[in-house]
C-alpha cells in the first residue's frame, strides 16, 4: 500500500479512466447546439401543388395517348418523371386524377372560345350581323377542337363513359353549353332579329347538338378540316331559317 492509498487494479485504471471520458463527452455534447436532424427538407406548399400540377399535366398526355382505362399509375408518373410512391402523395387514385385533368382540357377549350366578350355579345341588328357573329363563334368552338383532336375524342367518345358520376358532369355541361345558347338566343329575340315566337329552350338543345355532331367529326376524322366551313354555313343557314324574324 503507498502513501497515496491503496493501490488500484488495471481494471479499476480502465473503469476510471472510461467513466471519465463519458462525463466529458456528456458536458461536451450538453454545451454544443442540438444537432439538425438529416434527411431532405420538408416541402412547401409551393412543391406540393407545382408536383400536382406535374401530375396532371402527365395525365392528362397519357391518358389522351393511351385512354383512360389503359393508363396506370406507373405511366403517369413516368411520364411525369416522378416516383411511382409521389402520386399517392397527391391522389388516392386513378380516378382521382380524372376530375382535374378534364378540367385542365375543357380550360384549353374555353380559353381558345372566349378570347374576348364581342364575339359572345349581341350587337346584330341585322339578321346578316347575326348569322356573321354565329359563324365567328362556331369557327372557334370548331378551331379549338381541330387544333385537339385527342381532346376532343376524349371528351366526347370516352369520358362520359368512364363511370356514372363523369356521366352525370358530362351531360350537365351540356346543360351548361345548351343555357348559355338559350341566353345568346334570347338577346337576338330582344334585338328584333330573331323571332318572339321561338322556344328558346328546345332550340337551345338542338343548337348545341349541332355543335356535338361538330366536335364528333373533329374527333373521328381531324384530317376532314376543309368541310368545316361547309358545316358550319349549313348549320347556321338552319338555325336562322327557322328562328329569325318574320
Amino acid at each position: 500500500m503507498g502513501v497515496g492509498g491503496p493501490a488500484r487494479t488495471p481494471a479499476a485504471e480502465v473503469i476510471s479512466s472510461a467513466s471519465s471520458l463519458v462525463g466529458y463527452c456528456h458536458r461536451v455534447s450538453s454545451d454544443a447546439a442540438p444537432a439538425r436532424k438529416r434527411g431532405r427538407p420538408r416541402a412547401t406548399a409551393a412543391d406540393i401543388e407545382a408536383r400536382r400540377q406535374k401530375l396532371i399535366h402527365a395525365a392528362y398526355e397519357v391518358f389522351l395517348e393511351k385512354g383512360y382505362n389503359a393508363t396506370s399509375i406507373a405511366d403517369i408518373t413516368a411520364q411525369a418523371g416522378l416516383g411511382f410512391g409521389t402520386f399517392y402523395k397527391g391522389f388516392e387514385n386513378k380516378r382521382e386524377i380524372l376530375d382535374p385533368v378534364i378540367d385542365y382540357g375543357v380550360q384549353q377549350i374555353l380559353g381558345d372560345i372566349l378570347l374576348d366578350d364581342v364575339a359572345l355579345t349581341i350587337t346584330a341588328t341585322s339578321l346578316t350581323d347575326f348569322e356573321n357573329q354565329l359563324r365567328t363563334i362556331a369557327r372557334r368552338i370548331d378551331a379549338a377542337f381541330v387544333a385537339r383532336p385527342r381532346l376532343a375524342k376524349f371528351l366526347v367518345l370516352e369520358a362520359n363513359t368512364i363511370d356514372d358520376a363523369l356521366a352525370d358532369r358530362w351531360y350537365g355541361l351540356v346543360e351548361l353549353a345548351a343555357s348559355l345558347v338559350a341566353g345568346y338566343l334570347e338577346r337576338g329575340i330582344e334585338s328584333g332579329v330573331l323571332r318572339t315566337g321561338l322556344d328558346v329552350t328546345e332550340t337551345s338543345h338542338a343548337v348545341v347538338g349541332i355543335i356535338l355532331m361538330a366536335i364528333v367529326r373533329a374527333a373521328r376524322d381531324p384530317d376532314a378540316v376543309g368541310s368545316s366551313d361547309k358545316y358550319t354555313d349549313a348549320a347556321i343557314s338552319l338555325i336562322t331559317s327557322g328562328a329569325r324574324a318574320t
